[in-house]
């Protein structure tokens, strides 16, 4: 019988969940608590399937890199009569997992509530990879709109080659809408491969921490086509106007006290405009853009 395997890539599905309070920070982010054999607060594909145990998620009691424990995922395969040989990683998610290894469909859905907007999230991995192999680890930020959830933004950070030691990584959010959102999960797994999955790559997580940027949107009251939100990462605020035909605009920026620090043309029509803030100061500022029709957009932003 061919080999049955479930594989769960970074880029997965998520689905609508409602919370009633929020949070700020990862919880169990250093992976110190267990119970049951899992991580409090996080859920694995750790099950048993015709009275065989799988347990690919378990905890490190040595060498962590902080504190007494790391959270271990590895990529395993076993016999299971009469399914014959079962291939399943090691999966840890922040959501709620359906997974039918029969099938070898998966779902990973909902999250946990959070209202920040990090600039990026950073931890410390080790990876053993099997040849071949390779993985990511990634965050995704959502928010439910009365209908749907939308996705405002997401980080995540591949790894291919095998590090013996604690090594810090930093995935980057990048945006597509700059608001506050009300859900937001992590995902990581001991393989990314989807197809001849490698069996024995061995990923270990330790101290997961969102790293908040130097910028922020001032209660943030954005039309319906005009959108401000920083780059944390190129040091820059990202402007979008949409029109419906190419239309120039002035982009100004001024320090609270209306001095004019900064003015250029642009030709908005689905295209964005960038401002560096790489040579201000700490501070509160409005970023203004005035069409050639006449009509006026302008955001507050501070510098922290």
């Amino acid at each position: 019988m061919d080999m049955k395997k479930i594989t769960f890539l970074i880029i997965a599905s998520f689905f609508i969940a409602s919370f009633t309070q929020a949070q700020e920070d990862i919880p169990n982010n250093n992976f110190e608590e267990w119970s049951d054999g899992e991580p409090v607060d996080w859920n694995t594909l750790d099950q048993e399937i015709v009275g065989t145990e799988f347990d690919m998620v378990t905890q490190e009691n040595e060498n962590a890199y902080e504190g007494d424990v790391s959270v271990r995922m590895e990529t395993i395969a076993q016999e299971v009569f009469p399914l014959g040989e079962i291939l399943m990683p090691g999966f840890i998610t922040l959501g709620e997992i359906e997974a039918d290894p029969i099938t070898q469909e998966g779902e990973v859905y909902g999250g946990v509530p959070y209202t920040g907007n990090p600039q990026s999230m950073s931890g410390y991995y080790k990876y053993d990879p099997a040849e071949g192999d390779s993985t990511a680890v990634g965050v995704v930020l959502y928010k439910w709109t009365g209908e749907t959830r939308d996705t405002l933004g997401a980080g995540g950070f591949e790894i291919y080659e095998e590090e013996t030691e604690w090594t810090e990584f930093e995935a980057v959010v990048e945006y597509t809408i700059w608001e506050t959102p009300d859900t937001m999960n992590i995902i990581a797994s001991s393989t990314a491969i989807e197809d001849d999955t490698p069996i024995g790559s061995v990923l270990h997580l330790d101290e997961l921490t969102f790293n908040y940027g130097p910028t922020s949107i001032i209660e943030p009251d954005f039309q319906a086509n005009f959108r401000v939100y920083p780059e944390s990462y190129s040091k820059r605020f990202k402007i979008e106007l949409e029109t419906d035909e190419m239309m120039k605009g002035t982009v100004q920026l001024f320090n609270i006290r209306g001095r004019l620090l900064k003015s250029f043309e642009h030709a908005f029509y689905h295209q964005q405009a960038y401002i560096s803030y790489n040579d201000l100061s700490a501070g509160v500022y409005i970023i203004r853009v005035v069409m050639e029709n006449g009509r006026e957009f302008s955001q507050k932003v501070e510098i922290h």
